[in-house]
């Protein structure tokens, strides 16, 4: 494994999450085996290449009325 990409440094990213929001997450991670951070910066990087393919600008509240708007 090359050691650049191993010991490449990461930004730190505090959010302020509802307990409900965190105990679903960490179920969902768990369930991927995957931990809570992982599986927080996976969802939100295809989130933004979705955004980016398809040039759509919405908000949370709009994906959850409108699903098909990240597909």
């Amino acid at each position: 494994m090359n050691t650049e990409t191993t010991n490449r440094r990461r930004d730190a990213c505090h959010l302020r999450i509802k307990e409900d929001d965190v105990t679903l997450i960490d179920r969902a991670a768990l369930v991927r085996g995957m931990t809570r951070s992982d599986f927080i910066l996976i969802a939100a990087r295809e989130a933004a290449q979705s955004a980016l393919r398809t040039g759509v600008t919405s908000t949370p509240s709009t994906i959850v009325a409108n699903p098909d708007l990240v597909r």
